[in-house]
Protein backbone atom coordinates (compact mmCIF):
# COMPACT_ATOMS: atom_id res chain seq x y z
CA UNK A 1 0.00 0.00 0.00
CA UNK A 2 1.33 3.42 -0.90
CA UNK A 3 0.50 6.55 0.64
CA UNK A 4 0.39 9.64 -0.91
CA UNK A 5 0.33 12.75 1.02
CA UNK A 6 -3.26 13.74 -0.25
CA UNK A 7 -4.50 10.62 1.03
CA UNK A 8 -2.91 11.22 4.21
CA UNK A 9 -4.35 15.14 4.48
CA UNK A 10 -7.94 13.50 3.51
CA UNK A 11 -7.31 11.07 6.58
CA UNK A 12 -6.26 13.23 8.42
CA UNK A 13 -9.94 15.40 8.39
CA UNK A 14 -11.80 12.38 9.55
CA UNK A 15 -9.99 11.99 12.31
CA UNK A 16 -10.29 15.78 13.19
CA UNK A 17 -13.33 15.23 13.87
CA UNK A 18 -13.49 12.23 15.81
CA UNK A 19 -11.20 13.74 18.79
CA UNK A 20 -12.64 17.37 17.67
CA UNK A 21 -9.42 18.48 17.16
CA UNK A 22 -7.37 20.09 14.01
CA UNK A 23 -3.94 17.78 13.36
CA UNK A 24 -1.18 18.52 10.74
CA UNK A 25 0.86 15.64 10.73
CA UNK A 26 1.97 12.94 8.16
CA UNK A 27 2.24 10.74 10.82
CA UNK A 28 -1.07 10.10 11.79
CA UNK A 29 -2.48 8.23 9.52
CA UNK A 30 -6.18 6.74 8.86
CA UNK A 31 -7.02 3.82 11.39
CA UNK A 32 -8.23 1.13 8.77
CA UNK A 33 -4.92 1.80 6.61
CA UNK A 34 -2.29 0.66 9.17
CA UNK A 35 -3.96 -3.24 8.82
CA UNK A 36 -1.72 -3.05 5.30
CA UNK A 37 0.90 -1.52 6.40
CA UNK A 38 3.86 -3.44 4.74
CA UNK A 39 5.43 -6.21 6.80
CA UNK A 40 8.77 -8.37 6.20
CA UNK A 41 11.68 -6.71 4.32
CA UNK A 42 12.12 -8.90 1.95
CA UNK A 43 8.54 -8.27 0.69
CA UNK A 44 8.52 -4.97 1.18
CA UNK A 45 11.92 -4.93 -1.44
CA UNK A 46 10.07 -7.10 -4.06
CA UNK A 47 7.25 -4.31 -4.10
CA UNK A 48 4.61 -6.68 -1.94
CA UNK A 49 4.14 -8.57 -5.53
CA UNK A 50 3.12 -10.79 -2.45
CA UNK A 51 -0.03 -12.65 -3.02
CA UNK A 52 2.36 -15.47 -4.89
CA UNK A 53 5.35 -15.66 -2.37
CA UNK A 54 5.64 -18.25 -0.14
CA UNK A 55 8.70 -16.50 1.58
CA UNK A 56 8.79 -17.25 5.17
CA UNK A 57 6.36 -17.07 8.20
CA UNK A 58 5.58 -12.58 7.56
CA UNK A 59 3.91 -14.06 4.54
CA UNK A 60 0.88 -15.06 6.26
CA UNK A 61 0.17 -10.98 6.40
CA UNK A 62 -0.23 -10.96 2.77
CA UNK A 63 -1.83 -14.31 1.70
CA UNK A 64 -2.49 -16.71 4.70
CA UNK A 65 -2.29 -19.93 2.41
CA UNK A 66 1.69 -18.97 1.38
CA UNK A 67 2.57 -20.43 5.07
CA UNK A 68 1.74 -23.81 3.72
CA UNK A 69 4.48 -24.05 1.05
CA UNK A 70 7.47 -23.94 3.99
CA UNK A 71 6.23 -26.57 6.52
CA UNK A 72 8.57 -25.87 9.33
CA UNK A 73 8.99 -23.81 12.63
CA UNK A 74 10.34 -20.02 11.78
CA UNK A 75 10.38 -17.12 14.06
CA UNK A 76 10.65 -13.71 12.37
CA UNK A 77 11.27 -10.38 14.08
CA UNK A 78 11.39 -7.15 12.68
CA UNK A 79 12.22 -3.34 13.33
CA UNK A 80 11.20 -0.51 10.89
CA UNK A 81 11.76 3.22 10.61
CA UNK A 82 9.45 4.67 8.28
CA UNK A 83 9.10 8.16 6.75
CA UNK A 84 12.16 9.76 7.80
CA UNK A 85 12.18 8.46 11.64
CA UNK A 86 8.46 9.77 11.85
CA UNK A 87 6.84 6.23 12.30
CA UNK A 88 8.74 3.60 13.94
CA UNK A 89 7.26 -0.24 12.89
CA UNK A 90 7.82 -3.22 14.64
CA UNK A 91 6.67 -7.38 14.70
CA UNK A 92 7.26 -10.88 15.59
CA UNK A 93 6.04 -13.60 13.29
CA UNK A 94 6.00 -17.52 13.65
CA UNK A 95 4.84 -20.75 12.13
CA UNK A 96 4.65 -23.99 13.27
CA UNK A 97 3.24 -27.61 11.29
CA UNK A 98 0.60 -29.26 13.42
CA UNK A 99 -0.12 -32.27 11.22
CA UNK A 100 -0.20 -33.55 7.75
CA UNK A 101 0.28 -30.37 5.20
CA UNK A 102 -1.60 -28.47 8.01
CA UNK A 103 0.32 -24.60 8.94
CA UNK A 104 -0.90 -22.66 11.69
CA UNK A 105 0.75 -19.46 12.21
CA UNK A 106 0.59 -15.99 14.29
CA UNK A 107 1.78 -12.32 13.86
CA UNK A 108 1.68 -9.30 16.00
CA UNK A 109 2.72 -5.65 14.91
CA UNK A 110 2.82 -2.70 15.69
CA UNK A 111 2.96 1.05 14.41
CA UNK A 112 3.99 3.55 17.12
CA UNK A 113 3.55 7.69 15.88
CA UNK A 114 4.91 10.22 18.72
CA UNK A 115 5.23 13.78 18.97
CA UNK A 116 2.12 14.86 17.26
CA UNK A 117 1.15 18.44 17.32
CA UNK A 118 -2.40 19.13 18.60
CA UNK A 119 -3.85 22.10 17.34
CA UNK A 120 -6.74 23.83 18.88
CA UNK A 121 -10.38 23.83 17.94
CA UNK A 122 -11.87 26.79 15.83
CA UNK A 123 -14.37 27.99 18.06
CA UNK A 124 -16.64 29.00 14.93
CA UNK A 125 -17.58 27.99 11.51
CA UNK A 126 -16.14 27.36 7.92
CA UNK A 127 -17.72 30.99 7.22
CA UNK A 128 -17.12 32.59 10.29
CA UNK A 129 -13.40 31.73 10.26
CA UNK A 130 -13.34 33.03 7.05
CA UNK A 131 -14.74 35.93 7.38
CA UNK A 132 -13.58 37.10 11.14
CA UNK A 133 -9.54 36.64 10.97
CA UNK A 134 -9.41 36.47 14.71
CA UNK A 135 -11.45 33.26 15.01
CA UNK A 136 -8.84 31.44 13.19
CA UNK A 137 -6.01 29.27 14.58
CA UNK A 138 -2.58 30.88 15.07
CA UNK A 139 -0.98 27.83 13.51
CA UNK A 140 0.86 27.07 16.96
CA UNK A 141 0.30 24.00 18.05
CA UNK A 142 -1.41 23.18 22.03
CA UNK A 143 0.32 20.38 22.88
CA UNK A 144 1.79 17.02 21.36
CA UNK A 145 0.13 13.55 21.76
CA UNK A 146 0.88 9.91 20.71
CA UNK A 147 -0.81 7.36 18.11
CA UNK A 148 -0.11 3.79 18.59
CA UNK A 149 -1.94 1.27 16.37
CA UNK A 150 -1.63 -2.88 17.14
CA UNK A 151 -2.51 -5.48 14.31
CA UNK A 152 -2.94 -9.17 15.95
CA UNK A 153 -3.24 -12.08 13.37
CA UNK A 154 -3.77 -15.45 13.61
CA UNK A 155 -3.40 -18.29 10.60
CA UNK A 156 -3.89 -21.71 9.35
CA UNK A 157 -3.25 -23.07 5.69
CA UNK A 158 -3.65 -26.29 4.51
CA UNK A 159 -1.91 -27.83 1.36
CA UNK A 160 -3.79 -30.06 -1.33
CA UNK A 161 -1.02 -32.60 -3.14
CA UNK A 162 -3.01 -32.77 -6.40
CA UNK A 163 -0.34 -35.41 -8.33
CA UNK A 164 2.55 -37.34 -6.58
CA UNK A 165 2.68 -35.88 -2.77
CA UNK A 166 4.92 -32.90 -1.51
CA UNK A 167 7.61 -31.57 -4.20
CA UNK A 168 10.05 -32.62 -1.72
CA UNK A 169 9.65 -36.79 -2.20
CA UNK A 170 11.15 -38.77 -5.22
CA UNK A 171 7.41 -39.66 -5.68
CA UNK A 172 7.12 -36.43 -6.61
CA UNK A 173 7.66 -37.29 -10.31
CA UNK A 174 5.47 -36.34 -12.17
CA UNK A 175 5.88 -32.51 -11.26
CA UNK A 176 3.69 -31.95 -8.67
CA UNK A 177 0.60 -29.23 -8.74
CA UNK A 178 -0.28 -28.10 -5.11
CA UNK A 179 -3.22 -26.29 -3.74
CA UNK A 180 -3.31 -24.05 -0.65
CA UNK A 181 -6.14 -22.33 1.23
CA UNK A 182 -5.76 -19.98 3.97
CA UNK A 183 -7.33 -18.04 6.61
CA UNK A 184 -6.46 -15.16 9.10
CA UNK A 185 -8.08 -13.98 11.72
CA UNK A 186 -7.01 -10.71 13.55
CA UNK A 187 -7.76 -8.31 15.90
CA UNK A 188 -6.92 -4.37 15.28
CA UNK A 189 -6.67 -1.89 17.97
CA UNK A 190 -5.41 1.95 18.18
CA UNK A 191 -5.13 4.46 20.87
CA UNK A 192 -4.14 7.90 21.17
CA UNK A 193 -4.06 10.39 23.77
CA UNK A 194 -5.11 13.80 23.01
CA UNK A 195 -5.77 16.41 25.86
CA UNK A 196 -4.52 13.93 27.87
CA UNK A 197 -8.24 11.61 27.01
CA UNK A 198 -7.66 8.61 25.63
CA UNK A 199 -9.20 7.43 22.09
CA UNK A 200 -9.38 4.03 21.55
CA UNK A 201 -10.37 2.40 18.35
CA UNK A 202 -11.06 -1.61 17.71
CA UNK A 203 -12.19 -3.67 15.29
CA UNK A 204 -11.70 -7.83 14.21
CA UNK A 205 -11.60 -8.97 10.90
CA UNK A 206 -10.91 -11.72 8.55
CA UNK A 207 -8.42 -12.23 5.34
CA UNK A 208 -8.50 -15.37 3.05
CA UNK A 209 -5.89 -16.55 0.48
CA UNK A 210 -6.13 -19.11 -2.46
CA UNK A 211 -2.40 -20.33 -3.90
CA UNK A 212 -1.28 -22.84 -6.81
CA UNK A 213 2.18 -23.77 -7.53
CA UNK A 214 2.67 -26.19 -10.70
CA UNK A 215 6.21 -27.85 -10.39
CA UNK A 216 8.20 -27.32 -14.54
CA UNK A 217 11.11 -28.87 -14.17
CA UNK A 218 12.25 -31.47 -11.17
CA UNK A 219 15.87 -32.82 -10.13
CA UNK A 220 16.01 -36.26 -9.51
CA UNK A 221 19.40 -36.11 -7.69
CA UNK A 222 18.26 -33.59 -5.10
CA UNK A 223 15.20 -34.36 -5.36
CA UNK A 224 13.56 -31.03 -5.32
CA UNK A 225 11.69 -28.85 -8.01
CA UNK A 226 13.86 -26.42 -9.26
CA UNK A 227 11.42 -24.64 -11.93
CA UNK A 228 8.05 -23.48 -10.97
CA UNK A 229 4.85 -20.78 -11.31
CA UNK A 230 2.77 -19.88 -8.59
CA UNK A 231 -0.75 -17.97 -8.60
CA UNK A 232 -1.64 -16.69 -5.53
CA UNK A 233 -5.27 -14.56 -4.75
CA UNK A 234 -5.93 -13.16 -1.55
CA UNK A 235 -8.84 -10.87 0.03
CA UNK A 236 -7.85 -8.86 3.28
CA UNK A 237 -10.27 -7.45 5.62
CA UNK A 238 -12.54 -9.06 3.90
CA UNK A 239 -15.57 -8.65 6.68
CA UNK A 240 -17.61 -5.76 5.61
CA UNK A 241 -16.95 -3.81 9.17
CA UNK A 242 -15.77 -0.97 11.17
CA UNK A 243 -13.55 0.42 13.25
CA UNK A 244 -15.28 1.54 16.75
CA UNK A 245 -14.03 4.14 18.49
CA UNK A 246 -14.58 3.97 22.43
CA UNK A 247 -14.98 7.16 23.92
CA UNK A 248 -15.29 9.10 21.17
CA UNK A 249 -17.82 11.75 21.86
CA UNK A 250 -19.16 11.98 18.35
CA UNK A 251 -19.57 8.04 18.40
CA UNK A 252 -17.16 8.27 15.29
CA UNK A 253 -16.75 4.96 13.15
CA UNK A 254 -14.24 4.04 10.37
CA UNK A 255 -15.57 2.13 7.55
CA UNK A 256 -13.05 -1.16 7.00
CA UNK A 257 -12.49 -1.59 2.78
CA UNK A 258 -11.06 -5.03 2.00
CA UNK A 259 -7.99 -4.76 -0.05
CA UNK A 260 -7.62 -7.81 -3.17
CA UNK A 261 -4.60 -8.96 -4.13
CA UNK A 262 -4.02 -10.79 -7.36
CA UNK A 263 -0.09 -12.20 -8.08
CA UNK A 264 2.07 -14.60 -9.93
CA UNK A 265 5.65 -15.59 -9.31
CA UNK A 266 8.24 -17.70 -10.75
CA UNK A 267 11.23 -19.09 -9.08
CA UNK A 268 14.18 -20.29 -10.78
CA UNK A 269 16.79 -23.11 -9.00
CA UNK A 270 18.90 -24.45 -11.49
CA UNK A 271 21.52 -22.41 -11.22
CA UNK A 272 20.61 -20.16 -14.03
CA UNK A 273 23.46 -16.99 -14.34
CA UNK A 274 25.16 -18.85 -11.27
CA UNK A 275 22.15 -17.62 -8.87
CA UNK A 276 18.47 -18.79 -8.41
CA UNK A 277 16.24 -15.99 -9.21
CA UNK A 278 12.91 -15.01 -8.42
CA UNK A 279 10.41 -12.55 -10.11
CA UNK A 280 6.69 -11.72 -9.02
CA UNK A 281 4.39 -9.47 -10.54
CA UNK A 282 0.99 -8.44 -8.56
CA UNK A 283 -2.02 -6.16 -8.94
CA UNK A 284 -3.68 -4.96 -5.94
CA UNK A 285 -7.52 -3.29 -5.88
CA UNK A 286 -8.19 -1.17 -2.93
CA UNK A 287 -10.58 1.49 -1.64
CA UNK A 288 -10.33 5.08 -3.02
CA UNK A 289 -11.38 6.92 -0.16
CA UNK A 290 -9.78 9.68 -1.00
CA UNK A 291 -11.95 12.92 -0.56
CA UNK A 292 -13.50 14.05 -4.28
CA UNK A 293 -15.58 17.05 -4.85
CA UNK A 294 -17.84 15.31 -7.07
CA UNK A 295 -20.78 12.88 -5.61
CA UNK A 296 -20.10 10.03 -7.26
CA UNK A 297 -19.20 7.64 -4.60
CA UNK A 298 -15.59 6.80 -4.24
CA UNK A 299 -14.52 3.38 -6.20
CA UNK A 300 -11.96 0.72 -5.51
CA UNK A 301 -8.25 1.95 -7.20
CA UNK A 302 -5.83 -0.33 -9.21
CA UNK A 303 -1.70 -0.34 -8.42
CA UNK A 304 0.00 -2.41 -10.14
CA UNK A 305 3.32 -4.11 -7.66
CA UNK A 306 6.94 -5.80 -9.17
CA UNK A 307 9.82 -7.58 -7.59
CA UNK A 308 12.79 -9.29 -8.86
CA UNK A 309 15.55 -11.75 -6.23
CA UNK A 310 18.71 -13.01 -6.93
CA UNK A 311 20.73 -15.46 -4.72
CA UNK A 312 23.81 -16.57 -5.03
CA UNK A 313 25.73 -19.17 -3.24
CA UNK A 314 23.02 -20.28 -1.49
CA UNK A 315 24.15 -17.26 1.14
CA UNK A 316 23.52 -13.61 -0.23
CA UNK A 317 20.33 -12.45 -2.14
CA UNK A 318 20.09 -9.07 -4.10
CA UNK A 319 16.41 -7.80 -4.30
CA UNK A 320 14.65 -4.61 -6.31
CA UNK A 321 10.57 -3.97 -6.50
CA UNK A 322 8.35 -1.07 -7.13
CA UNK A 323 4.79 -0.82 -5.07
CA UNK A 324 2.58 1.68 -6.93
CA UNK A 325 5.76 3.36 -8.57
CA UNK A 326 7.46 3.70 -5.37
CA UNK A 327 10.93 2.06 -5.85
CA UNK A 328 12.48 -0.08 -2.70
CA UNK A 329 15.79 -1.92 -3.03
CA UNK A 330 16.77 -5.15 -0.59
CA UNK A 331 19.43 -7.44 0.35
CA UNK A 332 19.82 -10.67 2.74
CA UNK A 333 22.26 -13.14 3.90
CA UNK A 334 21.68 -16.43 5.02
CA UNK A 335 23.83 -19.18 6.87
CA UNK A 336 22.58 -22.38 8.45
CA UNK A 337 19.01 -21.45 9.97
CA UNK A 338 19.24 -17.90 10.47
CA UNK A 339 18.06 -15.21 8.07
CA UNK A 340 18.87 -11.08 7.92
CA UNK A 341 16.90 -9.40 5.97
CA UNK A 342 16.98 -5.22 4.50
CA UNK A 343 14.69 -2.97 2.65
CA UNK A 344 14.71 0.73 1.41
CA UNK A 345 11.82 2.63 0.24
CA UNK A 346 12.07 4.91 -1.22
CA UNK A 347 8.35 6.47 0.29
CA UNK A 348 6.71 9.31 -0.93
CA UNK A 349 6.62 11.40 1.85
CA UNK A 350 9.70 10.49 3.06
CA UNK A 351 12.29 7.96 2.42
CA UNK A 352 12.14 5.08 4.95
CA UNK A 353 15.42 3.76 5.21
CA UNK A 354 15.75 0.95 7.46
CA UNK A 355 13.44 -2.21 7.42
CA UNK A 356 15.30 -5.14 8.85
CA UNK A 357 14.32 -9.00 9.33
CA UNK A 358 15.68 -11.32 11.59
CA UNK A 359 14.39 -15.27 11.04
CA UNK A 360 15.48 -18.36 12.30
CA UNK A 361 14.53 -21.44 10.93
CA UNK A 362 14.22 -25.18 12.53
Amino acid sequence: MVFSLKKIVCCLLGLYYFCLVGAQSDTLLYAAEMTVMPVGARTAALGEAAAALPLNAQSLYYNPALISVNAQVEIWLEGAILYGNETQNASLAIQTPIQKDIIIGALYSAVINDDIPLYAELPATYQENLANPLLRSNGEPLGYFSNIHHNVVLAVAKNFALLGGRSSRLSAFPLPVDIAIGVNFKAYWQHMNPHGKVRLGMNVNADAGLLVSIGMDYDIAIREVTRRFMLGAGVRNALPSKVVWVYSPLDYREQVHNTQQYSVAYEDRTGFLQGHWLIALGLQRSFADEVSSSAEPADYIQTLHAGLEGTFFELVSFRAGISDGVASLGAGVAFDRYRLDYAFRFDQIKFSPIRLSFGAVF
